[in-house]
């Protein structure tokens, strides 16, 4: 055999038997037979094996994996040595939406998660060390095989029918946050007549008043600040007594009595912290333009993925007004963060000047009050990612045939995983086969001499046109939960304009994704609001106001003072605030169901 293998700064290690061999996605391998007992380098040392031209070059994997009587079976491994590096720079060509979202992956440094959303497979040349990205259908490098190839080592099979359709449902959980401050003292003036705090028993209101830092029962709200300052009304139409009234005391004649009537200033601001769990699911289904191989309604495929957090804790306290703060405290408020360079107690507003700015504080959700992911700017990115998974799914089932076959070594000795193979044959449909090489072996046999290749293809059926995406005759169903698969209608009695009015496209109705797949927006799929600005109070409830306790008088008429006295303190006034309850529910869950616009099909040259 005229094939060496070659270490540098050694002598030509000769070679009794060979085999090359790389699957897609995976490194090549070269398994040598040796002369066994030979000095061998340490692991990891370069070696080329070489013969006319250079057929591979890889690192020495360790000891012989086999010894058998005189002789021993080593391996080499096409891996260059700072792979990691390599990889890391193909990862940031690939981190490029909607193909790559962070939001998807679990660990970064795992370069099959981060091609998921990818129609391609890692490829090393294994004579070059070129690190790329080779397409599933495509390579680089087109080879005509034509009919040079053993002809009784053909094979051709049908693997399984590709995927109808591919459902990917993906799920945002978190919890929306919501708070601020409420200036209620308006509300409270408006619930008196006169639109003023008023009343004939002082001390009670004045008891019963809320007061500062107690929370409202157990409804996420409560009192920041509170004041009840009496004064006196200029205008005669806010009396400052009660309307003439005839008491008499036991022994003495009856006089006119004259209750005094008090009125307030209110001022009443409360802060308030609104707390919901969301659950958001969106459901993508692509369907799969292809000529079935079996008969049948063939495979619904269904994925689920859960995000990663999409409202993190920024790491700092949140701001809150009237709290003392240190310098060098860190606070987040409005989506930044903030050090205390003043030490100070907070006012009911944020006082930019006691704060220096660290840096803004940006989540994927945005505005933590958010009710929906899904229908923002990013979560239509994470949409569109799901689109492109569901489509590289669909892709790795549309590979459905598998050929293979023998070659003389000189026909496919520079075959790579990144080539694409055509063939001439009558017992191949059409006559022709064309597919992407997924495994190969280059033997050579010492001892009779022989050298020959083994190549397995993987190919897509063939797409009929009236299936390829954006042609008449496809029909995608209407509702998205109903059964999915492929609706093929005769249209030989359907005008060429004809067009259905599902598939009618409005003005900015429709999106397209980079790489082409069409669906149409979702903007109406609103979620359910539970909190909204300016629903903080649920009513205000005024017991024994002034106008009853007038009553109340009347019906003393005659009687003595201290009956009097005594009747009102049992007819005090009371202010009862009724808050909505702001504390968490149960998860509120929003589902988005997404329309694709045309179906996906695999490519075909």
């Amino acid at each position: 055999m005229n094939i060496c293998l070659i270490f540098q700064k050694r002598e030509n290690v000769p070679l009794f038997d060979l085999e090359i061999s790389q699957e897609e996605d995976f490194f090549a391998k070269a398994r040598l037979l040796v002369e066994a007992g030979i000095p061998l380098p340490p692991c990891g040392t370069i070696g080329i094996i070489q013969g006319d031209e250079l057929y591979f070059q890889g690192v020495l994997v360790g000891d012989p994996v086999k010894i058998e009587g005189k002789f021993a079976e080593i391996e080499l491994i096409a891996c260059p040595p700072d792979v990691s590096e390599r990889i890391a720079i193909i990862q940031k060509d690939i981190h490029i939406p909607p193909y790559w979202d962070a939001l998807w992956v679990k660990d970064s440094d795992k370069y099959e998660e981060i091609q998921d959303a990818h129609t391609s497979s890692l490829y090393c040349d294994r004579r070059s060390w070129e690190l790329a990205r080779s397409d599933w259908f495509e390579g680089r490098q087109t080879l005509s095989v034509q009919g040079a190839f053993f002809q009784d080592s053909l094979r051709f099979r049908v693997i399984k029918n590709p995927f109808k359709t591919c459902t990917v449902k993906v799920h945002a959980h978190w919890i929306q946050k919501e708070e601020g401050i409420s200036d209620l003292s308006a509300a409270i003036r408006l619930s008196f007549p006169h639109s003023k705090v008023n009343t004939y028993t002082k001390e009670a209101l004045l008891e019963k008043w809320p007061s500062p830092g107690r929370r409202v029962g157990r409804s996420g709200v409560w009192i920041l600040k509170s004041e009840l300052k009496e004064m006196t009304p200029a205008s005669p139409f806010y009396p400052a007594y009660s309307a003439p009234l005839s008491l008499r005391e036991e022994g003495e004649n009856p006089r006119s009595y004259h209750v005094k009537r008090h009125w307030f200033k209110p001022t009443l601001w409360v802060n308030w912290t609104y707390h919901q769990k969301r659950k958001e699911t969106l459901v993508v289904t692509l369907h799969h333009a292809f000529q079935d191989l079996y008969p049948g309604d063939g495979e619904h495929k269904v994925v689920e993925f859960t995000l990663q957090n999409i409202n993190p804790d920024p790491n700092a306290y949140t701001w809150r007004p009237d709290c003392f703060y240190r310098e060098g405290t860190k606070v987040s408020y409005k989506n930044a963060i903030y050090r205390c360079h003043t030490t100070h107690t907070a006012g009911l507003l944020f006082e930019e000047d006691k704060w220096a700015f660290q840096n803004s504080f940006h989540t994927d959700l945005g505005n933590p009050a958010r009710a929906s992911f899904f229908l923002t700017d990013r979560g239509y990115q994470a949409a569109e990612h799901a689109m492109e998974r569901a489509k590289a799914t669909l892709a790795k089932s549309a590979r459905a045939i598998e050929i293979s076959f023998e070659a003389p070594w000189e026909v496919v000795k520079d075959m790579t995983t990144d080539t694409t193979v055509i063939l001439n044959d009558s017992r191949l449909p059409g006559g022709e086969g064309r597919g992407k090489v997924v495994k190969y072996s280059l033997i050579a046999k010492g001892e009779t001499g022989e050298r020959f290749g083994r190549v397995t293809l993987l190919c897509a059926p063939n797409c009929h046109p009236e299936l390829v995406s954006g042609t008449r005759g496809y029909q995608i169903p209407n509702d998205p939960g109903s059964s999915p698969g492929l609706k093929l209608r005769d249209d030989s009695s359907v005008p060429n304009d004809y067009c259905e009015e599902s598939y009618q496209v409005h003005e900015n109705a429709m999106r397209q994704t980079p790489s082409g797949l069409s669906y149409f927006r979702y903007d109406d799929t609103v979620p359910l609001q539970v909190r909204r600005e300016g629903h903080l109070l649920k009513g205000i409830e005024l017991i024994n106001g002034p106008e009853d306790q007038e009553e109340e008088m009347l019906a003393y008429a005659g009687r003595s003072t201290g009956a009097l006295e005594k009747a009102l303190s049992h007819k005090s006034t009371r202010l009862r605030l009724h808050f909505k309850d702001l504390r968490t529910k149960e998860t509120i869950e929003h589902l988005i169901p997404v329309r694709m616009a045309a179906p996906w099909s695999a490519p075909h040259n």
